[in-house]
Parts: C-alpha cells; sequence; structure tokens
C-alpha cells in the first residue's frame, strides 16, 4: 500500500496532515489513484471530526503528496 500525503493549511500554518492508502498491485497493474477532489473532501472529514475546520473551510488550502 502505497501512501499519499494530504497536508491543510490555514494561511502559512500547517492544521494537520494525514495519510491516505492507495493499493499496490502484485502485477503493477494500473489503478487510478484518488482524485485530488476525492482527498481534499476526506480531508475537510477529517479536519471537522477532529474540531480543527468547520465548513465552509474558508482560507484552508490542501498540498497533496503524492508518492514517486
Amino acid at each position: 500500500m502505497r501512501q499519499i500525503l494530504v497536508h491543510c493549511f490555514r494561511g502559512n500554518t500547517l492544521l494537520r496532515s494525514y495519510e491516505f492508502g492507495w493499493p499496490e498491485t502484485m502485477n503493477d497493474a494500473a489503478v487510478s489513484r484518488p482524485t485530488t477532489e476525492h482527498l481534499e473532501a476526506e480531508a475537510k472529514t477529517n479536519l471537522t471530526n477532529e474540531g480543527l475546520a468547520r465548513p465552509p473551510y474558508d482560507g484552508i488550502t490542501f498540498k497533496i503528496d503524492y508518492p514517486r
């Protein structure tokens, strides 16, 4: 399982980083990686659940680090 990191910022301050899994296959078959929209939605849900942010998430930006 590869790990994708989603870093959540308010301005220049890092609120939280989240790891999401991306499956690897044994035969190197192409597996679609999660979309930016999907990863941001998951991160927003986590921010809300942890009480770090609430909709509409104004001022929050996301940086996604995909594995190489």
